[in-house]
């Protein structure tokens, strides 16, 4: 069972073992219907509330999270016996229902056997208080039995009594949970139960005429009873409280002298003269108190700041509004932050929504990813940051700590410029994230190697650049503000400089960074801007007395129709010149809706839809993968044409195939199967060609998200200002993300596992029959891949991997791949041929131990004269024995592993003294053989290569 699954029967498990409340031990709840109404929860429990949480309707919360992830599941997959329960209306909740109680639910059985009112609003208040917070729940209820016996199991009370107050039986309860507070008091009312761990709580929420909280009851009026989940913080009640936040700073300072004095006293003497000599010869401090009370001021004037700004913070607040709406479809997340102070920071306009949807429908641009930002105002310097640099200062002051450090900062961030951004210079600026997409096509190459070539340029081109739309500006606007952005950073660097020399008496920077802006006519009335990031040295290495790096980045502008238009991060100006040629055409139906639905007043707004160029990827995949398939194929049909040519010799054919034009990047070697002589192609690791086409199978299984890609899908965020309130919201469309993984686990299960042998069907779609095969004969091999060639143990490896997976799906249909390999007669040295698969030692010709060798050379393999012996290879008799014995028991495999590891032994040929492969005198033989050759690095031999 998936987790989350386990972890909603275990929910449904407690909250259902209700049920047998009466069987309990222990003291029991017996609730009947009283006589109070509760009527809306935000007029009786708002009062004084902190933070107060709304469900306005569980049956509704229910079923929406049960279509929820309904939408995401592969019904395919699911037993026969339990597929009517899809016909149920909340289908999870019938699953979960048949896992934990052994037979279906439906809400209204769920409602039933808990008591609880479905179609009430339930809600939980928390009230600041000293010491333990006050809570509030109330419960919505039809049966008060049922609801009993429900609060019994939630409370496991120890103990149980009844008193009257104003008139209202009240139940106090021992909870012996020991999540829950430890006594809780209980009403019933008439349409519900209202539990408190506060009686005078209870009593007040049940007054004739309660008070609500008008700020709660605004915000939950306006979020209606459409909203599924409703949360409303109130800063107001924790006002008093503000004026305990002062008397924390005698303890913090009280606390960081105990610290300081504590650290001083355990350094000896000696250790603090020591320490004090090392401050002193590197920053010119005297003595390591000083580094403590600068230390010491800097978490005091933090704390200053923090308690002064959230003080006012708070005082500026009215509070804040979340907002859950879910649906299987859709989910929105509703945020309102009430605050006078964010409100005066608001530096965007509200943007005129028309204008924007009448650009995106003349410019014929990708708009799966847009933001669009109204008219915002050049950046103002932090208060807080001045503050905090003020604060911490005056604790330097009375420290009597040097200040030359905050002096310099305050200095350097009072003159600074604050950074300019484009979205100044218009009323609206629309960002439309262009990712970057291949120009040439794999089917309009005749290979893989001439179409990589195509790509010479790649190096300049960013994965995702940024094209940008805004009402058109006037002349030498543009000019005027990257000349300016330029200059002022420029003089920013320059100063910071200058006031770090003075600070550090004439020290001089080693790298000194300035900036520029290029501008030119590239043709097509469009100016190319090179914006350029220069960083010069002030010494020289090699001879040069300085060294300059200049980064560029182009940025490309041009004026279309009413629309100036930017693009940002792009190699050349080929894009932009082609959407001066768009035309107007109708606008994207789903953007049409989101631009349709945003609130008047939106001052920035986001778009996106992630998972809409997800075919396009793959269709791209499918067309290299059938490049790779025509490039393998028209070479082995040329080899096989030589193959057939008459008196073809074996020297002729390999020099003739050697001399084909245009070997496929990808092809490793050409093989031939002993059993039938029939020639066949490899790509790298022996994956044999030709072999099945990949890219149709993933096709059909995505069909049907394919078809609905351009019609579901995608999230909206959205900021506007209305008054004080800050209001920002988040709409998401899980319908494509659903049918992905919907109609990919359904299409697998009718592809897959309603065959017969779903495993050999896997096989027919992925594999080869001559993928990993171990019997061939090697006729020729691409040097490119011939680190895979020369030690036959890295393909073979690679099925064996792949052969441990699920039911050795993809184990190699023969068997281990054998090749001729040197050995060592250690009668007399000499070297003799044996397969591959041979553990040493072995029976030598002259009757002895034969034994591995490896053999290099330095240059050509196929000049004995170049030959050299780099090591020797060997097992002991018990490591031999443990590879050639399959392991047994569960802890076989490691025993046998660890026995192998020890018996493993290498020897250099002249001293023939074996050591261990995996020490280090193992190692150093082994890494011998690259002092062989000091002009090259050796290369392994193979006999007949």
């Amino acid at each position: 069972m998936k987790p989350v699954y386990r972890f909603l029967s275990l929910a449904l498990v407690v909250l259902l073992g209700s049920a047998s409340w009466a069987q309990e031990r222990g003291p029991q709840l017996m609730l009947s219907a009283g006589e109070v109404q509760m009527g809306q929860p935000v007029d009786r429990l708002s009062s004084d509330a902190v933070a107060y949480v709304q469900i306005n309707s569980l049956g509704t919360l229910l079923k929406d999270l049960d279509g929820l992830a309904m939408s995401a599941l592969p019904d395919a997959l699911l037993p026969d016996e339990i597929k009517p329960l899809l016909d149920s209306p909340t289908p999870m909740l019938s699953l979960l229902g048949l896992q934990t109680l052994g037979m279906p639910l439906t809400p209204e059985v769920l409602e039933q056997m808990l008591g609880l009112d479905f179609s009430g609003k339930a809600a939980l208040a928390l009230y600041p208080a000293p010491g333990e917070p006050k809570l509030a729940l109330f419960l919505p209820a039809k049966n008060h039995l049922a609801v009993s016996g429900l609060i019994t199991q939630m409370l496991r009370p120890k103990h149980v009594s009844r008193f009257k107050e104003q008139g209202h039986e009240i139940c106090m309860v021992e909870v012996g949970n020991n999540d829950l507070p430890p006594r809780v008091f209980v009403v019933s009312l008439k349409d519900g139960v209202l539990l408190a761990n506060d009686a005078a709580l209870l009593l007040r929420a049940l007054a004739p005429q309660p008070q609500s909280d008008q700020y709660i009851k605004a915000q939950m009026t306006k979020l209606g009873d459409d909203c599924d989940v409703s949360l409303v913080i109130n800063p107001q009640p924790l006002m008093p409280m503000l004026a305990m936040l002062p008397r924390l700073r005698p303890q913090l300072d009280a606390g960081l002298n105990m610290l300081m004095g504590r650290a001083l006293g355990d350094l000896t003497p000696q250790q603090r003269t020591q320490i004090n000599n090392e401050l002193r010869w590197r920053l010119g401090i005297n003595d390591i108190s000083t580094v403590m009370l600068f230390g010491k001021s800097v978490a005091m004037g933090s704390f200053d700041t923090v308690v002064e700004e959230f003080t006012v913070g708070m005082q500026n607040s009215r509070g804040v509004m979340v907002g859950l709406n879910l649906s299987p479809t859709h989910q929105t997340i509703m945020l309102d932050v009430d605050s006078a102070a964010m409100a005066s920071q608001n530096r965007v306009a509200a943007i005129n929504l028309g204008e924007v949807k009448e650009a995106i429908k003349q410019l014929d641009l990708p708009w799966s990813q847009i933001s669009v930002s109204g008219k915002q105002q050049q950046a103002t310097k932090s208060q807080w940051l001045l503050k905090w640099i003020n604060n911490t200062r005056q604790q330097l002051v009375i420290n009597q700590v040097p200040t030359k450090i905050f002096d310099t900062c305050l200095e350097i961030y009072n003159k600074q410029h604050t950074p300019r951004q484009v979205q100044e210079l218009s009323d609206w600026t629309l960002s439309s994230r262009l990712v970057y997409e291949p120009e040439n096509k794999p089917a309009d190459y005749p290979t893989l190697a001439k179409y990589m070539a195509s790509f010479n340029d790649v190096q300049a081109q960013p994965f995702a650049t940024n094209m940008m739309v805004m009402p058109k500006l006037d002349t030498g606007k543009l000019d005027e503000h990257f000349q300016l952005q330029a200059q002022e950073k420029t003089n920013d660097l320059a100063m910071v400089n200058a006031e770090f020399a003075k600070l550090y008496s004439g020290a001089k920077p080693q790298f000194v960074r300035s900036y520029s802006v290029l501008k030119q006519d590239v043709g097509d009335q469009i100016d190319q801007y090179i914006k350029q990031t220069h960083i010069k040295t002030m010494f020289g290495i090699f001879g040069f007395n300085e060294h300059e790096l200049i980064s560029r980045r182009n940025l490309f502008a041009t004026d279309i129709g009413p629309y100036t238009v930017l693009h940002d991060g792009a190699a050349n100006h080929k894009r932009l010149a082609a959407l001066k040629q768009s035309q107007a055409h109708s606008l994207d139906p789903i953007l049409d809706q989101v631009i349709d639905g945003l609130p008047e007043g939106t001052r920035y707004f986001e778009y996106a839809r992630a998972l809409q160029n997800l075919p396009k990827i793959l269709a791209f995949a499918g067309e290299l993968e059938d490049l790779i398939h025509r490039d393998v194929t028209r070479y082995v049909d040329q080899v096989n044409k030589l193959a057939k040519a008459p008196e073809m010799s074996k020297e002729k054919f390999e020099q003739q195939v050697g001399q084909i034009p245009d070997m496929p990047l990808l092809y490793q070697s050409l093989r031939m199967d002993p059993e039938d002589n029939k020639l066949y192609a490899t790509l790298p690791l022996g994956l044999a060609m030709p072999r099945p086409k990949v890219y149709p199978v993933i096709q059909g299984l995505i069909a049907d998200f394919a078809e609905h890609v351009d019609d579901e899908g995608g999230a909206v965020m959205s900021m506007r200002q209305v008054g004080s309130e800050s209001q920002i919201r988040i709409t998401q469309d899980t319908r494509l993300f659903g049918r992905l993984i919907k109609s990919l686990g359904n299409a697998i299960a009718k592809r897959y596992l309603n065959d017969g042998n779903p495993v050999a069907r896997i096989m027919d779609d992925v594999l080869s029959p001559m993928d990993g095969n171990p019997q061939f004969q090697e006729l020729h091999h691409n040097p490119m891949w011939e680190i895979l060639l020369t030690d036959p143990q890295i393909e073979r490896g690679f099925w064996e991997v792949l052969s441990e997976g699920p039911a050795n799906m993809f184990e190699p249909q023969h068997e281990v791949r054998t090749v001729d390999v040197f050995f060592m007669d250690t009668a007399d040295g000499s070297l003799f041929i044996d397969k591959s698969d041979q553990l040493p030692p072995i029976t030598a010709p002259s009757g002895m131990q034969g034994v591995r060798a490896f053999v290099f050379a330095c240059g050509d393999c196929g000049d004995e004269a170049n030959r050299f012996v780099g090591w020797l290879e060997t097992y002991t008799p018990e490591a031999k024995k443990a590879i050639e014995t399959p392991a047994v028991g569960p802890e076989g495999g490691m025993d046998n592993y660890e026995v192998i590891e020890n018996g493993h032994l290498v020897a250099s040929p002249k001293s023939k003294q074996w050591m261990m492969a995996n020490s280090e005198q193992g190692f150093k033989i082994m890494d011998s053989v690259l002092s062989q050759c000091p002009d090259q690095a050796p290369k392994p031999c193979f006999p007949g290569r």
